[in-house]
């Protein structure tokens, strides 16, 4: 009964290791994603991004990975992002990312400011996180 245990905890603590383990992956995951947006760095995005991934923007409009890369070089200048709060889960092979940043930045020469809220949803495939999925809302906009 006792190496029964002793087994028992041993799984558990190879599970919760390898759970840690993916929350810093998607940590890290989330942090180059907001700074290859600030950075327009389109080699990172595409590197996160799976080949099916879809984005809903604020306006209901859903866009796929390569819209996505082409949007970012086509968009307005982002000056920073601050991630205000994240919350990351794992359930099995898959990975919630929910966060709120603000960015700052330009349009048409005039400084402005925006918080948003999204929602990232990743996939392990072959051992490898890849963004499949994301919401995007608007909080506040100045």
């Amino acid at each position: 009964m006792r190496s029964l245990y002793t087994f028992v905890f041993i799984l558990v603590s190879i599970s919760a290791f390898a759970q840690s383990k993916d929350i810093e992956t998607l940590r890290q995951l989330n942090v180059d994603l907001n700074n290859s947006t600030v950075a327009k760095d389109t080699a990172v995005q595409s590197r996160i991004f799976a080949e099916d991934m879809l984005l809903t923007n604020p306006a209901g409009e859903t866009y796929n990975k390569q819209q996505l890369l082409k949007r970012l070089m086509a968009g307005p200048q982002l000056l920073s992002l601050k991630i205000d709060s994240v919350f990351i889960r794992v359930l099995g092979n898959i990975g919630l990312i929910n966060c709120k940043v603000t960015g700052a930045f330009t349009i048409d020469g005039k400084p402005g400011s925006a918080q948003t809220c999204y929602l990232d949803v990743y996939e392990k495939r072959k051992g490898r996180w890849y963004e499949i999925a994301a919401h995007v809302s608007v909080l506040d906009g100045k």
